[in-house]
């Protein structure tokens, strides 16, 4: 076989080996990608792919129109479960990649195409940067190595050598690597004990809607709507004020029956992008969001007083959690009882009142 079909399809393999578990823990709210960063990567990426062929890339270029795919697919994918606060260098990013296309469909200028379009590329990571610098573990590192060998094999895979062909990938090979390392040394950095601020969501720090007649007092009573949601006095000025004093914070939830049609799933989705994007407009981020979806009579392990739901986060960061001095907050007493079990002290809000911390934080 060919050295450089070979090449490409090791490649092609990489692509989907990088790709699925990245979409795995999207899907389970492990990973929380940037949507811009996507949606500048694509844009970026498809005018790489032409210019590519152009260039007399051959099949090596396959490689490249498989990552167009992909990371559209993530952008999509990032409209519901990732993270999309914007700031205005995103958007001049975001024109940056526009300009891109310009100049390769409209200017014919495929060599100040390429050097815009790779110096977009690694724009695009600025808001993937910006985050990860908070919430370090919301990223998967697999993808990210896995990124830089099949860009390698994509630049081996080849059949010409020149500014339009190699400049992207080869680009892209440092840019991943890079990010590898700088995600690693965040991760270093905080792995130091950490003080943890554990947050119930409805009726701690986002209003909940007033129970009707009938419903089961255990029961959260959800959002019917996106525009329903509201903050609490005060949670966006002390949630700021706990990432001031160093605490990172962990969303725990119980929303019942959710992705039926007592609670659908849509709906849901749209509240939490919602609040997400705001928080994250304030630079609050957080960095692991347990949702339990289950009933009260359903026999989980998720559903709180039970910290089953958080046993992932718990296991990746053994030995680093400063539990004597990491709070939950909370409107129930099932909150109190989550508290107990997972080590940590109880701060009581009450329901749909105000969000404040109590002076000893």
């Amino acid at each position: 076989m060919n050295l450089k079909i070979l090449f490409t399809l090791i490649a092609l393999v990489l692509v989907f080996v990088g790709y699925i578990p990245y979409i795995r823990d999207i899907l389970n709210r492990k990973t929380t990608p940037h949507a811009f960063t996507f949606l500048i990567w694509t844009l970026s990426t498809a005018v790489s792919f032409f210019i590519q062929v152009k260039g007399g890339a051959g099949f090596g270029a396959a490689v490249t129109c498989a990552g167009v795919l992909f990371q559209l697919f993530i952008f999509f994918l990032c409209l519901r479960y990732g993270t999309k606060d914007i700031t205005r260098s995103d958007i001049f990013f975001l024109i940056l990649a526009l300009l891109s296309l310009v100049l390769w469909l409209v200017v014919a200028q495929p060599v100040a195409a390429i050097l815009l379009a790779v110096l977009v590329e690694i724009f695009g990571f600025i808001p993937t940067v910006r985050k990860s610098w908070n919430a370090p573990y919301s990223e998967t590192v697999f993808t990210y190595w896995i990124y830089v060998v099949r860009h390698a094999m994509a630049v081996l895979a080849l059949n010409r050598f020149n500014i339009l062909t190699v400049l992207f990938p080869l680009t892209l090979v440092f840019a991943n690597f890079f990010f590898v390392v700088f995600i690693y040394i965040r991760r270093r950095q905080i792995s130091k004990i950490q003080k943890y601020a554990f947050i119930d969501r409805d009726g701690t720090f986002v209003c909940e809607p007033e129970k009707p007649m009938g419903v089961d007092s255990r029961d959260t009573f959800p959002l019917a709507s996106v525009d329903e949601m509201q903050f609490m006095d005060g949670a966006i000025s002390n949630l700021k004020l706990l990432v001031e004093k160093g605490y990172k914070l962990v969303m725990v939830t119980n929303q019942t029956f959710l992705g039926t049609p007592k609670h659908p799933r849509d709906i849901f989705d749209a509240v939490m992008n919602r609040i997400q994007g705001e928080l994250g407009a304030q630079g609050i981020y957080f960095e692991f969001v347990m949702v339990c979806p289950h009933g009260p009579d359903d026999e989980c392990d998720c559903r709180k007083p039970k910290i089953g739901g958080l046993t992932q986060f718990l296991d990746e960061r053994k030995g680093m959690i400063d539990f004597e001095h990491s709070y939950m907050f909370g409107d129930r007493d099932t909150d109190r009882q989550f508290a107990g079990n997972l080590g940590v002290q109880f701060v009581y809000i009450e329901t749909n009142k105000q969000f404040i911390l109590p002076k000893n934080i």
